[in-house]
């Protein structure tokens, strides 16, 4: 046996842990010592860093009833020296940052496909009585593959029970649920919901919510956090870093740059935007980015099966709500379904918060004008959720990371 520790971002896991350290389900069939034994020779695992040529690892076996001074010398000194390779030798002192552990990511890929190849993730799913609200937002790109989706709703409708939102906030409200329950929802409301999303689900029969922006559709603007994030990679890097500067963040890469825009309100973030706007005159998006980004259109939502797809707000233009103000909250939120009820002749009563972002203020609002809300809280449905603060489960990833999520929503 080659342990019963597992290090993990400078901290042990212990046997029988319930994996709430990482992937390693310790109790399972297929575990740590099953995938160490494949990674490993002889008690050693070549670990890679890039490119660069893999680094041979010693994994000396740990015992439960080792002190626990003793096995901190030794997950220190494992620790120190995967990090010290990891940053060609520079080390930062211990505790290591939070950062990606090697030893982890180069396991977590194999023992996913090693417990989903044996069965066992697909056990410890069922095992798991509790709804499942899965989130999605793109069908076709990094998040989910057309291909990887529809096996996914195949996979839904043999093992578990596809309802809609609103059918589940029922069985929650009447405590009727079963725990079989698996719920698909959409963000954002755009094309490609229409265009890719939308045909699968119809020949599959499986229901979902797709919650879209009323403003949005109205205006033909794209979300914008999609279009902010497409000018600012199409400029060079120092172009980049000054405006970002020039606006008082201190980032220069994209995906911080975008981190940084969330904590700013509704007014700086339109000043930001334009100047970056004004550096970007040329930008243009391609054909295959027009149909997957731009909102879906109202006679594009009105096709749609309104007995197979449920439609909910998520606001009237994607905005940050905890940003707003009191007036700009009402509209983004009471006044979206107003919207939306107006343009479709039908109840739209589930919301989604964009971004998951929200306070007191914004739940309350929102706990005012809908039946249910769900936000980007990695988790299932429990006894006692409040209806306004529903919890979900990424939905995207291939077959292995699917079932291991059914059953570990932060996988």
């Amino acid at each position: 046996m080659l342990g019963e520790h597992l290090v993990e971002q400078g901290r042990p896991a212990a046997a029988g842990a319930d994996d709430k350290n990482g992937f390693f389900d310790h109790g399972s069939p297929v575990g740590w010592d099953a995938i160490a034994q494949t990674a490993a020779a002889g008690g050693n695992l070549s670990v890679a860093f890039g490119d660069r040529k893999p680094i041979v690892f010693r994994l000396a076996r740990v015992s439960r009833d080792e002190p626990k001074a003793a096995f901190d010398g030794r997950w220190r000194g494992l620790s120190a020296e995967i990090h010290a390779a990891s940053c060609n030798g520079h080390t930062t002192g211990m505790p290591i940052p939070p950062r990606p552990n090697p030893l982890h990511s180069a396991l977590a890929i194999p023992y996913r496909w090693a417990a989903y190849s044996s069965g066992s993730a697909l056990r410890h799913a069922r095992s798991v009585r509790r709804p499942r609200i899965l989130m999605y937002h793109i069908v076709g790109d990094d998040e989910v593959s057309t291909r990887q989706f529809e096996w996914q709703l195949r996979f839904l409708r043999k093992h578990l029970e596809p309802v809609g939102l609103g059918e589940l906030a029922n069985r929650v409200q009447a405590g009727t649920v079963t725990g079989r329950e698996a719920v698909i929802t959409f963000d954002d409301g755009v094309r490609n919901h229409f265009t890719v999303a939308w045909p699968l689900l119809r020949a599959y029969a499986v229901p979902a919510t797709f919650f879209v922006c009323p403003g949005l559709i109205e205006s033909g603007d794209w979300l914008w956090r999609t279009e902010l994030r497409m000018r600012l990679k199409s400029l060079g890097n120092a172009e980049r870093g000054e405006v970002a500067r020039n606006a008082g963040c201190p980032e220069s890469a994209a995906e911080a740059i975008m981190e940084w825009t969330k904590t700013l309100s509704m007014d700086d973030r339109r000043v930001f935007q334009t100047s970056v706007e004004k550096l970007t005159r040329d930008f243009s998006p391609r054909p295959e980015d027009t149909e997957r980004h731009a909102p879906l259109t109202w006679d594009q939502v009105r096709q749609m099966d309104a007995s197979l797809i449920t439609i909910g707000s998520h606001t009237s233009t994607h905005p940050m709500l905890p940003t707003l103000d009191d007036s700009t909250l009402e509209t983004e939120i009471a006044g979206s379904r107003r919207a939306l009820e107006q343009k479709l002749d039908r109840c739209v009563d589930l919301f989604s918060y964009p971004n998951g972002a929200n306070n007191a203020a914004v739940v309350k609002l929102a706990r005012q004008n809908y039946r249910a809300a769900v936000t980007t809280q990695k988790a299932f449905v429990a006894e006692g959720n409040d209806l306004a603060t529903l919890p979900r489960v990424p939905g995207g990833g291939g077959r292995a990371t699917f079932v291991r999520r059914l059953h570990k929503p932060t996988a």
